[in-house]
């Protein structure tokens, strides 16, 4: 295991809940969209807290980029991971999440059917991610005298 540090893109997961948010309410005469750029502050909090659980769950550690358009993700990669399409399937993960967490009240069979999707994704990459190990405790050596 190799550890890496992940760049995720917040812009680049709002943009894909718009994106299936539109797809989703397809036909605007009928059904409004249901997420716009208008609450794009609320949504970057859902992202942003989204990647810090996942980060808990996967033993990872997080932290800000250079620029609110970047968060970091640090932890333990397989020999075969590529990190591109782990950060990508992350992405992708926290997206599915959010989405759901928004629509689960109006739409539960649809907000049921992105968790499994977050959760198939989610199973894909486990086996290249390490588990999150304890932390190490400093071994005290007695004192010779």
């Amino acid at each position: 295991m190799t550890t890496t540090t992940l760049t995720l893109s917040p812009e680049r997961i709002c943009s894909e809940i718009y994106a299936r948010s539109t797809l989703h309410h397809i036909d605007p005469a009928t059904t409004p969209t249901l997420l716009t750029a208008a609450q794009s502050a609320a949504l970057m909090l859902l992202v942003r807290s989204e990647i810090e659980s996942f980060a808990l769950s996967a033993g990872a550690l997080t932290a800000t980029g250079g620029s609110p358009e970047q968060c970091l993700l640090t932890l333990s990669l397989g020999a075969s991971a590529r990190p591109q399409g782990i950060a990508s399937a992350i992405e992708r993960i926290v997206a599915l999440t959010v989405l759901a967490e928004i629509v689960y009240t109006a739409e539960a069979k649809y907000a049921d059917s992105l968790l499994a999707a977050a959760q198939a994704t989610r199973a894909v990459i486990a086996r290249h991610i390490a588990p999150a190990q304890p932390p190490v405790r400093p071994r005290l050596t007695p004192h010779p005298f």
